[in-house]
């Protein structure tokens, strides 16, 4: 078949596998994922293809300034910050089966008011679809009754030479991102600063292509 496939479990709305098909109309699954729902549950840290939310990577010190109010979230990194939501983010849900389609599903979680410290009863439905033209798409719909920080994405890693080509195949793609300027880090914690750095004689100038290995 010349049809994409993705596979799609309710345990983090984790995209498993996607399968495409090559040249020779074989197809090959392109993203990192386990075989079945233990190793997602065993190495949960990785959150590989998870979907993340309710705030994606890190909230500084674990709190932030709201509405001229002062807001609090759980510190689930290192005591200090929050880091993809918290202790129980959206990776670690079972999310409900809202609508199943023929072109794809949609899944539905309610995160309730006070969930890891955010304000406000939000309800997200993520649409997955694959169109005609073998294209995939993820669509995030999130409504809340209250004023709060919504910054939901997936975690989703690819190899696109095939998951059976190994790291072999991950080394041998080329990267280049046409970038004058990076965003610094703090040393310790690496959260951005706010100031941007330039990108010459550094490891992240990769204006011209490179090999990832």
């Amino acid at each position: 078949t010349n049809r994409l496939s993705v596979a799609i479990i309710q345990l983090g709305a984790t995209i498993q596998s996607i399968q495409v098909p090559d040249a020779y109309h074989q197809l090959s699954d392109v993203v990192l994922g386990f075989d079945d729902v233990a190793g997602y549950t065993k190495y949960r840290n990785y959150h590989f293809g998870c979907t993340i939310g309710r705030v994606s990577d890190v909230v500084g010190n674990g709190e932030f300034i709201m509405d001229e109010r002062r807001v609090v979230v759980s510190k689930n990194l290192g005591q200090k910050h929050q880091t993809n939501g918290g202790f129980v983010g959206f990776d670690q849900v079972i999310w409900d089966l809202e609508m199943k389609r023929p072109d794809g599903v949609t899944l539905r979680h309610i995160s309730p008011d006070g969930h890891e410290g955010y304000p406000g009863t939000l309800k997200v439905l993520l649409h997955f679809t694959i169109n005609d033209d073998n294209r995939f798409f993820i669509q995030i719909e999130a409504t809340t009754n209250q004023t709060t920080p919504v910054n939901i994405s997936n975690h989703i890693i690819f190899n696109l030479a095939g998951q059976s080509t190994g790291i072999k195949g991950i080394f041998d793609h080329q990267i280049n991102i046409e970038a004058i300027e990076t965003m610094e880090t703090s040393n310790g914690d690496g959260l951005p600063t706010g100031r941007f750095k330039n990108v010459n004689d550094s490891v992240y100038d990769i204006r011209l292509p490179v090999f990832m290995g």
